[in-house]
């Protein structure tokens, strides 16, 4: 079962990374499945994995 607010929060962060990665979709889609992964076991907050997000990646865009 989905939470909604966890729902809402995929979007937000799937449209954001896709618009800061967008010469990335294959490694943008695994990390949103990792990042899915924690967000259902409420182990890091959104913020925190966004920020990490940008720094574990390639720079695709400049």
């Amino acid at each position: 079962q989905i939470d909604n607010y966890n729902l809402s929060h995929s979007v937000l962060f799937s449209v954001c990374f896709r618009k800061l990665f967008q010469q990335s979709f294959i490694v943008s889609d695994l990390f949103f499945c990792f990042w899915w992964h924690f967000l259902k076991q409420k182990l890091i907050k959104f913020e925190v994995i966004c920020k990490d997000m940008t720094k574990i990646l390639p720079r695709t865009v400049e």
